[in-house]
């Protein structure tokens, strides 16, 4: 027991955090990734079992949509400079119908069908819009 304690009263090293029973596990960047996001609209993480990964599971719901959060060092450029673009032009037309305009990408693909465009948006301005959604009817 007084090990147990000792334990658990030791800094966690870096790259591991406790778990919802007390236990101090292994965190990969992309898990702590996805619960910044989580908590962001005030959810949990959802565990990632083998299953769930090769049938595309969500990594986090809310009462709203499912999410999968997607992390890693490469992002294409251009969908940054279309999405700096755009917000660059929102500032400049600030408070047109009397609200600030929230900027949106739409990407659609060659011979790609317009209900499959992708919407994207920066996760600051999908928060102020949604926040935490399971609080909404």
């Amino acid at each position: 027991m007084g090990n147990m304690l000792a334990h658990s009263a030791r800094r966690r090293p870096k790259g591991y955090y406790l778990s919802s029973r007390g236990d101090t596990v292994s965190d990969k960047r992309w898990k702590a990734v996805e619960r910044e996001h989580a908590k962001d609209l005030g959810v949990e993480r959802i565990p990632v079992s083998g299953r769930q990964r090769d049938e595309g599971g969500a990594d986090f719901a809310d009462a709203l949509c499912a999410y999968q959060c997607k992390h890693g060092q490469r992002q294409p450029s251009y969908l940054l400079r279309w999405l700096n673009g755009i917000k660059g032009w929102t500032e400049r037309h600030r408070k047109i119908a009397s609200q600030d305009l929230i900027p949106v990408v739409v990407w659609r693909g060659t011979r790609q069908r317009k209900e499959d465009a992708i919407v994207m948006l920066k996760w600051s301005d999908w928060v102020a819009l949604y926040g935490d959604s399971n609080d909404k009817p």
